[in-house]
């Protein structure tokens, strides 16, 4: 249920243009403020403040970088996805997921054996990370990714979640 929220997320977040623009400078800026990394590049001035023009540019760039995801997915041209394409589209920002889970896996999987030990999952720094905030957690985490009890995780228990079909 969680990756395919991330999915639609990252769907919508490919769709829309974001309302960033809309935000008043103060209201972009971190508890330090400087403007997050997505929004400096188009800081062109370098003040620390996106003028009318340099937010104008950025909304442009965004529609943009819409239109060239959207022309990417829209295989009868007609400028709008169907749901067909956008099945398409979900598919294979899954299966970019899914290849980059797999890398991740690998990379955790120290010992070059397959599997993920606890020990070995806890080591991947979003888990390490996340133990810090919810001990429990982790743990938790393990024992659904470990569908067969083994006490341990293989890349298929590992990616599986990612291909699971849920209802809308």
């Amino acid at each position: 249920e969680e990756t395919m929220r991330i999915l639609t997320i990252m769907f919508v977040a490919a769709l829309c243009v974001t309302a960033v623009s809309q935000l008043q400078a103060d209201e972009r800026t971190f508890g330090d403020g400087t403007l997050p990394d997505f929004l400096a590049i188009y800081d062109t001035d370098g003040d620390g403040v996106l003028s009318e023009e340099e937010r104008q540019a950025m909304h442009e760039a965004r529609k943009d970088k819409r239109e060239e995801w959207i022309a990417q997915w829209d295989t009868d041209g007609d400028g709008v996805l169907s749901e067909e394409e956008k099945a398409a589209a979900q598919a294979a920002l899954r299966e970019k997921m899914e290849e980059k889970r797999a890398e991740r896996f690998n990379e955790a999987d120290t010992n070059d054996d397959g599997f993920l030990s606890l020990e070995e999952f806890l080591a991947i720094p979003a888990i390490a990370r996340l133990a810090e905030e919810r001990p429990d957690a982790p743990a938790m985490i393990f024992d659904r990714l470990d569908a067969d009890d083994d006490d341990a995780i293989s890349l298929e228990e590992f990616t599986s979640h990612l291909r699971r079909r849920r209802p809308p």
